[in-house]
């Protein structure tokens, strides 16, 4: 499901909606007329199997086959008549549509800095998030369409709001900016000396719906809350993930309702690779530039707190420099029809994939700039005096490491 890109960044789940089995046929053009019925065929490849539509059957050295009937040629599907691709598909005017309801979709991953009472604030308008293509979820071949354009999703709740638009021009066109925009300045603090990744936030929209219309060959999908509900984007922090124990129980229940279980903790946690201390992988972090971060002079010298500003810099701008694969458990509702194009389109049918990156040429909206009130170290403190920061390509935040 991934490209070479996502073996770095891979994130992966379990899956629940009932496994499906996608039918294929053959691509070679038959010889002769259908000679399915002949006694011949009988006798040598046993009873004719049931018709597919836009398909002939053959009697072959290897038993049954199907082949593509001419495109153009008339077919009928659940819906009524419709018209053969000529590649083995019936195409219907009256399309086939269906929901899926993806566990969650994984927004944004906040850095804690060092320093007691040290905090990072992602002012007002800026924005964090990536864009996300949904391509590794579908079978080669298939055309998927990301059909609105405009933003969705405001909500005060917490301060931040999730919108979405289409990336126009090249590549995919599964390809759609999911972006998390600052309402209120959202903070995240330091605890100690030291760098504590425990106190890392990350951000899970935790009601996506992705609505599906099918007219037998390319595929249109609307992404938005689930029907009747306001969207809800809650975080988390990694010390939770890590240890379930230390989850204020409402946390979890609130995590449970949304069919997250401790089984997909490890697999949300991935999506922060220094949960254990991982090396910076320079493809996905870019440097940005250093602090000081010196201890007071004397004992019993109260710290003070200095205020840095942070902007992204990136000198490739281009292409994105990471890829991110966060694959989730996803449950289905449709009519007649809908169950059966997902046998057949989508890649692993009881999963979906969001495949996170930031193409910055391409946004519309790439601003990420902070501030950093980080707080000094402690009389005695012997640790680095260098604190580098990096941008995190795939989701717009700062990541603060020492020198």
């Amino acid at each position: 499901m991934m490209t070479s890109l996502f073996s770095v960044c891979r994130v992966s789940a379990l899956v629940t909606m009932a496994s499906l089995l996608a039918a294929g046929c053959s691509s070679a053009a038959p010889a002769a007329e259908d000679d399915a019925t002949t006694a011949e065929a009988l006798s040598t490849c046993g009873p004719k199997p049931p018709p597919i539509a836009c398909n002939v059957v053959r009697c072959t050295s290897d038993g049954w086959d199907f082949f593509p009937t001419a495109k153009g040629s008339t077919c009928t599907t659940v819906h009524g008549a419709g018209t053969c691709d000529g590649d083995g598909t019936c195409s219907s005017d009256v399309p086939i549509t269906g929901t899926l309801y993806p566990h969650y979709y994984l927004a944004t991953v906040m850095y804690a800095p060092p320093g007691t009472q040290s905090t990072v604030d992602y002012g007002v308008g800026s924005t964090m998030g990536s864009t996300t293509t949904t391509s590794a979820s579908w079978t080669n071949g298939t055309t998927v369409t990301v059909t609105n354009k405009e933003d969705f999703l405001g909500f005060a709740s917490g301060g931040l709001s999730l919108s979405t638009t289409v990336t126009e021009g090249g590549g995919s066109s599964s390809i759609v900016d999911l972006k998390t925009t600052v309402q209120s300045d959202q903070l995240i603090d330091g605890f100690q000396d030291a760098i504590n990744h425990d106190l890392d936030k990350i951000y899970l929209w935790l009601n996506p719906q992705i609505d599906i219309v099918d007219y037998g060959k390319d595929v249109s999908m609307t992404v938005k809350a689930r029907t009747g509900q306001d969207p809800d984007i809650q975080f988390v922090y990694v010390q939770w993930l890590r240890d379930p124990t230390t989850m204020p129980s409402n946390i979890a229940a609130m995590l449970a309702s949304a069919q997250i279980t401790p089984n997909d903790y490890p697999h949300i946690l991935a999506a922060d690779p220094f949960v254990s201390g991982t090396a910076i992988d320079p493809n996905r972090f870019v440097y940005q530039t250093e602090f000081p971060y010196e201890p007071v002079a004397v004992k019993g010298q109260n710290p003070v707190p200095t205020k840095f500003a942070i902007t992204k810099s990136v000198t490739n701008t281009n292409t994105s420099t990471c890829s991110l694969g966060v694959s989730v458990k996803v449950d289905a509702s449709g009519g007649v029809g809908f169950f059966g194009m997902l046998k057949a389109k989508l890649s692993v049918s009881d999963t979906f994939t969001w495949t996170h990156s930031n193409q910055y040429s391409k946004s519309s909206v790439a601003t990420t700039s902070a501030s950093a009130n980080i707080m000094q170290p402690a009389f005695g403190y012997t640790g680095p005096v260098r604190l580098n920061v990096y941008l995190d390509t795939v989701f717009n935040t700062y990541l603060f490491a020492f020198n």
